[in-house]
């Protein structure tokens, strides 16, 4: 038999447990498809014969029975079998199968044969487990393996948590729903993980505002071991809504339609009060044409000092998680010297980002990136602005020539950054050494920084991308080197005044709800 060999029945003996261990070469063999007939469970599976020894081949062909092209039925009590040949990965997709197919029963005897076979359980074991619970509505089983995932720091995304919330609010359990969802944020600060959106799913959010405008009274808690002492207080379920409302406000998101339907919902269908939902434009100082409110364009004096203080203590001191080394704090001190001596700067420019902002993987980098920075310099100059902008040396070497360099001298402050620090760092330290409660400190960028935000406690974190929201000179690209700018005037976030709700839409559109 040659090439991959096909598994036709899984016929193993009670000694093969014994004389082949967990670490078995017999390992190898890998799920390829699966599907139910009646009470039986089958699958296609297949071993590669250049990843095992000769004898392990002929060994392994007269205990399965191998037959080339063929598929294996595997009953239930066949488990323990395949649990000593395949690996946790090929397991992991069996337990999806069976979840997405609502075989539950058969999944709980997997994943205990699992435990007793020693195998490691990562998040996306566990996630799997958790989706089986919420299914069945068990809420208790799924918020332990949650804890559990806490205590044993396996945790690599907090997406684990969506499908409880979201079950849970489906069931009318709002307590419940939004203490999790609690616990999700605490420990999306924690994690930092910069590849993880904490609105991904819009529909745990769509559910947790549905939830909330039920007319029935609120259950009680359904799990006395969540509640905290403000659970216990008498409110209205209708202010848990007020929670998420916030949340949106904070982390300075545009509200998708899904979740903006789910809104108007929560306004129209208030029981104490009428309110009127309307489109409505607001105009470039923060004011709404319908209500008339204008939104938060002030923040209270030294609001940045404690982001500020953060950035420049985070970057002052070796960490290997932010890649610094000796090289990169000392050049990030020349940066600050050069803030305080030759600054204050009105703008920082992002050069890389403006620079190759739409640039075709086989375009000259030289032409554009230059002429783009040349462009751009003397346009900010013109308006007697005072610029730092901040270049690696490679810049110096590949994009820029020296007649350009000449006129960027003429019209700003340039730093070559020669060691390997992040770019977007050394920005954001110039700007935290230049003064972020200074109103006319600038970064021209259309990165917000996000990730970097991650390196902050949460309070900081929050307010750098504040600070970004407001002090973030964005631009429009029409072909390559033709560009508008534009600034924020006031924070385009939720907001909320004593008589009024607006609400940022994804499409760049507002909503207004009104009292009447």
């Amino acid at each position: 038999m040659q090439g991959r060999l096909w598994v036709q029945r899984i016929a193993l003996f009670q000694y093969v447990l014994y004389r082949h261990p967990v670490r078995t070469p017999f390992r190898k063999v890998q799920l390829i498809d699966a599907r139910f007939s009646s009470q039986n469970f089958f699958c296609r599976l297949y071993v590669s014969k250049s990843d095992l020894p000769q004898s392990n081949v002929i060994q392994l062909h007269n205990i399965l029975n191998l037959v080339t092209d063929q598929t294996v039925e595997l009953p239930l009590t066949k488990y323990a079998e395949i649990c000593s040949l395949v690996d946790v990965q090929v397991l992991s997709k069996v337990l999806h199968f069976l979840a997405n197919n609502g075989q539950h029963s058969q999944l709980d005897i997997l994943y205990q044969t699992m435990k007793e076979h020693g195998y490691h359980m990562g998040q996306g074991v566990n996630t799997t487990l958790i989706r089986s619970y919420t299914a069945r509505k068990m809420w208790r089983e799924a918020i332990g393996v949650l804890n559990d995932m806490e205590e044993n720091q396996l945790m690599k995304h907090t997406r684990s948590y969506n499908p409880v919330i979201t079950s849970l609010a489906e069931q009318g359990h709002a307590l419940e729903a939004f203490h999790l969802l609690q616990k999700k944020i605490k420990m999306y600060h924690l994690i930092a993980n910069k590849r993880e959106s904490v609105m991904r799913d819009t529909k745990m959010f769509v559910a947790m505002i549905h939830c909330c405008v039920n007319d029935k009274p609120l259950q009680k808690p359904l799990l006395r071991t969540l509640t905290n002492e403000h659970d216990s207080e008498v409110k209205e379920v209708r202010s848990l809504v007020l929670r998420l409302f916030d949340f949106f406000h904070e982390i300075g998101i545009k509200i998708p339609f899904d979740i903006l339907e789910a809104c108007q919902r929560w306004f129209t269908r208030d029981p104490k009060h009428s309110w009127i939902w309307r489109n409505c434009d607001i105009n470039k100082d923060g004011k709404c044409n319908l209500c008339g409110v204008q939104l938060e364009n002030t923040l209270p004096n030294g609001y940045f000092n404690s982001l500020e203080k953060e950035i420049i203590h985070k970057l002052s001191d070796l960490s290997d998680d932010l890649k610094c080394g000796q090289h990169e704090i000392d050049e990030l001190k020349d940066v600050h010297n050069i803030c305080v001596t030759k600054g204050p700067f009105d703008v920082i420019i992002d050069g890389q980002n403006l620079g190759l902002e739409g640039k075709e993987k086989n375009e000259n980098s030289t032409k554009l990136f230059g002429k783009r920075l040349v462009q751009v310099v003397c346009h900010i100059s013109k308006q007697g602005k005072k610029i730092f902008l901040p270049l690696h040396h490679k810049a110096l070497e590949n994009d820029i020539s020296e007649k350009m360099l000449q006129v960027l001298r003429k019209h700003c402050e340039i730093w070559f950054i020669k060691s390997n620090i992040d770019d977007d760092l050394l920005l954001l330290y110039a700007a935290a050494s230049n003064g972020m409660n200074n109103s006319k400190t600038s970064i021209v960028s259309n990165d917000n920084w996000r990730d970097h935000s991650l390196i902050l406690s949460n309070d900081n974190r929050l307010k750098l991308l504040k600070w970004a929201r407001l002090n973030r000179i964005m631009f429009d690209l029409s072909g390559k080197s033709h560009f508008r700018f534009f600034k924020n005037s006031f924070d385009p976030v939720v907001q909320r005044s004593e008589y009024a709700w607006h609400f940022p839409v994804i499409n760049g559109s507002w909503r207004c709800a009104t009292l009447s």
